[in-house]
């Protein structure tokens, strides 16, 4: 039922289907009201647990939601309902507002056929496996009487507003951002429904939107953080000082320089590093980054004494190894970028990290080109292969043969790595090194090598 991200699936279908959801609901509310502390520290002293639910544009949010919801409040789950919220409005609010426990309906990145459930407890931070397992075995067991008492419901549609309100509350936050002109892809999801009246009537930058009119299916449809070209090209056109491109559920950014060039995750991790070490607030020397960070955000790190250290793909990951390691600074390429200076909210963040480089400009007097040139990029390919099943692929013998053979090429300089998403039914092919061309073509014959064993549909590069 659980991915690395949570719940993911198509509506309807699997853990998505209306009866397993309202299933969910009811293993979480058992869970909370059993083992409150499970959930975070402290969680034992209220009378019945409380937990905010927040959902992004997709058509089918309101019917999980609904599902979801009955579940929890059969248990005896107080809910309150905060409506088009991004995921880290929820998180820090669930922190902020001593709420037991918070759930994002959301799946994110992907297109409005999908939709998920991500669950976070007190802290703000996303439940680690040991509960996810908890959860998952509570769904397939006898679901028991109903509470006493059912939960109460209730909604709060100022959740959004007291969420950006913390953003510019924040020091870090510059609060005089005038005279800039930004672009913003909100991808059709949850961002746009906080920030367009926040900065008609908050801010006194020039903006503009695109992306911004969800109608239920369009959220992540040829925008955001995984499509920012339209973005991009609109920051040139404009003449803006930068543009910003979120996901659908607003955890992730990716930006564009005031030239139309996109800068990825990687490429602000290192700027914003740059930054907090020139100003002596990295007290760790250290990023978390993950497998898919680019060697030149490695390189980029080392001219400055910082440590990049390595985790697997996924937000989740990176926030446990800083908070392991005391890391102030993580992220991921695709954006996800993580804070450790924010109070212990260790959750990606959009809006808070586009506001952080907004500041960071603004303090310093420099363009986004000039903050982000000192990233490198060592060239890359990555190729998603639609797969029909999954099978470890050491015991694919064409594969397995491929990668030696591109790994000798490649040397000590270059890297290859297999992995099949979280959330999809792709395996994901990454090859970098010196040499573009022998890059473009060594990932093409790993792929070709993973088509022709496990291939759905024709592999498509990224």
């Amino acid at each position: 039922m659980f991915g690395t991200d949570g719940v993911r699936a198509k509506v309807g279908q699997g853990p998505l289907a209306l009866e397993n959801v309202l299933a969910l609901g009811r293993a979480i509310g058992r869970l909370a009201l059993a083992e409150p502390e499970l959930f975070g520290p402290g969680q034992g002293g209220a009378d019945r647990p409380r937990c905010l639910v927040g959902r992004d544009t997709r058509g089918s949010g309101p019917m999980i939601e609904m599902a979801l919801v009955a579940g929890l409040v059969a248990q005896g789950v107080d809910v309150v309902q905060g409506g088009v919220l991004p995921t880290p409005a929820v998180a820090s609010l669930v922190a902020s507002e001593r709420y037991s426990f918070g759930i994002v309906v959301s799946a994110s990145h992907n297109p409005y056929e999908y939709n998920g459930i991500k669950i976070f407890e007190a802290t703000g931070k996303k439940i680690d496996p040991a509960l996810e397992n908890r959860i998952e075995a509570g769904v397939g067991e006898p679901a028991g009487p109903l509470a006493p008492v059912p939960g109460r419901v209730e909604s709060d549609l100022e959740a959004g507003s007291r969420y950006f309100e913390s953003i510019l509350a924040d020091p870090a936050i510059s609060r005089d951002l005038s005279g800039f002109r930004i672009v913003f892809d909100c991808a059709n999801g949850a961002v746009g429904e906080i920030l367009r009246p926040a900065v008609v009537f908050n801010l006194q930058v020039e903006a503009t939107f695109v992306a911004s009119s969800p109608d239920g299916a369009n959220i992540n449809a040829g925008c955001g953080a995984t499509d920012p070209a339209k973005m991009a090209r609109e920051t040139a056109r404009f003449g803006a000082d930068m543009g910003f491109a979120f996901d659908g559920d607003g955890d992730r950014v990716i930006l564009a320089d005031e030239d139309g060039n996109v800068v990825d995750g990687d490429a602000v991790l290192l700027l914003l590093a740059l930054d907090l070490a020139a100003r002596r607030k990295l007290p760790v020397p250290r990023v978390v980054g993950t497998v898919l960070s680019n060697f030149g955000l490695e390189l980029g790190l080392a001219e400055a004494g910082i440590e990049l250290v390595r985790v697997p793909v996924g937000d989740r990951n990176v926030a446990l190894e800083m908070a392991r390691t005391g890391a102030v600074l993580g992220g991921e390429p695709s954006g996800h970028v993580i804070f450790g200076d924010r109070g212990g909210i260790l959750t990606g963040d959009g809006l808070y990290t586009a506001f952080r480089v907004l500041s960071l400009s603004a303090r310093t007097g420099s363009s986004l080109s000039q903050l982000a040139g000192a990233f490198q990029p060592v060239p890359q390919v990555q190729v998603d292969v639609p797969v029909a099943r999954r099978v470890p692929f050491e015991e694919l013998a064409s594969v397995v043969r491929e990668r030696r053979s591109a790994e000798k090429k490649l040397g000590r300089r270059g890297r290859v790595l297999l992995r099949y998403s979280g959330t999809e039914d792709l395996a994901r092919v990454m090859v970098e090194g010196e040499d573009a061309e022998e890059v473009r073509r060594l990932a093409a014959l790993l792929a070709a090598a993973i088509e022709r064993d496990l291939g759905a549909a024709s592999p498509k590069s990224r």
